[in-house]
């Protein structure tokens, strides 16, 4: 493979970039499950997470999170809304008809004293 080999031609450089001890060629049909991954021009990366991570730690934190989401959104849910406030209006509450503008005639205009009609 022309990818393969321009990494392995470039190895050096690509080790100093990602700061890492080594890099790993693997099978193509390596499934990464506790590793990050990001592809890069069809190349798949992989960072092994291993040794830097408690994923048991991580899950329980996690679940904190969720849990602790899940709180706002019933606690936000329940809120009521603008609608819902509009419901719980009073019985035999009717709301105001919306008055009519006002309309101006026969105003003084500032300069002359005379009276006109707009």
């Amino acid at each position: 493979m022309e990818v393969q080999k321009f990494l392995r031609d470039h190895e050096e450089i690509v080790r100093r970039l990602a700061r890492a001890d080594r890099v790993t060629y693997v099978d193509p049909d390596y499934i990464p499950v506790k590793d990050a991954t990001a592809v890069v021009n069809d190349i798949e990366v992989c960072l092994p997470l291993e040794g830097l991570i408690d994923f048991g730690q991580e899950a329980k934190r996690l679940g904190k999170e969720v849990e602790k989401t899940k709180a706002e959104y019933a606690r936000v849910a329940g809120q009521p809304g603008e609608r819902a406030v509009h419901r719980q209006r009073p019985p035999g509450h009717r709301r105001r008809p919306a008055r009519p503008a006002k309309k101006r005639w026969n105003r003084r205009s500032p300069s002359s004293g005379r009276t006109s009609s707009w």
